[in-house]
């Protein structure tokens, strides 16, 4: 009874490595290219009380598709980002900074 059970799981697995590999092939790749720092912008953030405003803010920023890299200061009160300009707008970051809690300024 065993074996036959171990042999029911074992097709089971099968199967569903089977169907996920199916399914990935079938998933549409993200071929983009790879965001190239050739603009920054500081921008001045008002709401951030705790470092934790600056962390989820800094992550936020970073989900920005063509955003390289993002430091926000809670002491300074601003986010320095660097971007790919043919793939970002200041808007988009304005926006981010926004949707996170916070108030953002062009600097």
């Amino acid at each position: 009874m065993k074996s036959k059970q171990l042999g029911l799981i074992a097709a089971a697995v099968v199967g569903l490595v089977a169907t996920a590999g199916v399914a990935w092939k079938l998933r549409p790749v993200d071929r983009g290219e790879a965001a190239v720092p050739n603009g920054s912008a500081t921008l001045d953030v008002t709401g951030m009380h705790c470092d934790g405003c600056a962390g989820g803010l800094t992550s936020e920023l970073r989900r920005v598709p063509g955003v390289c890299s993002a430091e926000v200061s809670l002491t300074n009160r601003t986010a320095v980002v660097a971007y790919d300009t043919n793939r970002v707008q200041t808007a988009a970051l304005l926006k981010a900074v926004s949707e996170a809690g916070f108030e953002g300024r062009l600097r």
